[in-house]
């Protein structure tokens, strides 16, 4: 039988004509619960090993939306935490201001976390600590929830946060052009690179610069691009799978996309000898200068602080709705150590395959790609 494609309104070809059948979106339905609370605003700690998904934040497109976020939304849902479809088909969406949903900071793919907040308005069921044990029933093995905390009312977790703490790991060898890479586990990186890597960070940790180069689509006149570094460190190196490891300390009021990993990759290009000590100085300048992003797995958020919000706790004597994520971060050590650097390490073919990349870097090939990202 011969089909109209005229009839066909979206552009594809019908089933027997051999086309592709509609993709059916997903569905998820309300878990009535009884017992649950009214919606309460709540925070909720999270660890995660990004490595398998596309980044922390929620993707309208389902193909794209293998993200973190996507995740604890789920589980949230399955577990009773909203309890009207209303919110839950606003959730599938993309409409999360239905339930008040914001995180502290969106990570790239790749991306870790020791601490992530996210704030919420979530309905309650049994205790806090109850709730989190079902939700991590559901949760995949490399996302825990680590305590639901209740909060302000007027409490966002993005613009509560007072500043970021980050680390990033990377094998040695990167930072030095002579490696051996037949022998990594005799390697030491030696004393001078490693005193001009201390110089160079400085350069970062000292005072207001403009990182309009370390980002996409913002200007060099933009106020966004002026951003104040608390400090950046080398913590020290390590041996982890049989090499040695560089561990960076990264702490900033806020960062933009892409900019610790372009921050790195710089001091890289010029540890590495593949660009002078001056094209480093070029990047706060007017001129666009694309350097390339070191790889997303080795870069870990450590914990959003929330000083501000802890003081107004603490004059509504309100202690008991603090938000301490250092401690967290602290208590979840062994987590940390058995979920994600596991992760970190084992991707260490990454940075052998950026090397080879970094080494035929050309930043002008880069340059109009670049132009036109901040043009849109």
């Amino acid at each position: 039988m011969q089909t109209d494609s005229s009839n066909n309104t979206d552009g594809k070809r019908s089933l027997e004509d051999g086309g592709e059948p509609p993709k059916k979106k997903t569905k998820l339905t309300v878990n009535v619960c009884k017992t649950a609370t009214k919606k309460k605003k709540v925070a909720i700690m999270c660890c995660y090993a990004g490595t398998n998904y596309r980044g922390s934040w929620w993707q309208k497109e389902e193909k794209y939306n293998n993200t973190i976020e996507k995740e604890l939304l789920y589980a949230l849902v399955k577990v009773g935490g909203f309890q009207h479809q209303a919110n839950v088909d606003a959730i599938l969406e993309g409409d999360l201001r239905k339930v008040s949903f914001q995180r502290t900071s969106r990570t790239d793919k790749g991306v870790s976390a020791a601490v992530a907040v996210f704030s919420v308005k979530l309905c309650l069921i049994g205790t806090m600590d109850e709730m989190k044990d079902k939700i991590n029933e559901l949760l995949p093995s490399d996302i825990r929830v680590l305590a639901i905390q209740r909060t302000l009312k007027s409490f966002d977790s993005h613009k509560c946060c007072d500043s970021r703490k980050y680390e990033y790991l990377c094998p040695s060898f990167v930072f030095d052009q002579k490696a051996d890479m037949q022998h990594l586990d005799t390697f030491r990186l030696a004393d001078d690179k490693q005193a001009l890597m201390k110089e160079l960070l400085e350069i970062y940790s000292s005072g207001t610069r403009n990182y309009w180069n370390f980002t996409q689509r913002i200007s060099y006149g933009d106020p966004k691009a002026k951003r104040h570094m608390k400090s950046i460190l080398i913590v020290g190196t390590f041996e982890a799978s049989g090499m040695e490891w560089v561990r960076f300390s990264f702490h900033g009021q806020s960062f933009m996309k892409h900019q610790i990993r372009k921050m790195l990759g710089l001091v890289v290009m010029c540890v590495r000898g593949c660009w002078e000590k001056e094209q480093f100085m070029k990047a706060f300048e007017s001129e666009r200068l694309v350097s390339p992003m070191v790889p997303g797995e080795g870069l870990l958020l450590i914990a959003p602080m929330f000083n501000g919000y802890n003081k107004k706790c603490k004059k509504l004597k309100r202690s008991d709705e603090e938000l301490d994520t250092e401690k967290y971060a602290k208590e979840n050590t062994k987590l940390a150590n058995s979920l994600i650097y596991p992760a970190i390490y084992s991707a260490n073919k990454v940075w052998k395959d950026w090397i080879v990349f970094a080494d035929n870097f050309d930043p002008d090939l880069h340059k109009e790609e670049s132009t036109k990202e901040i043009s849109t």
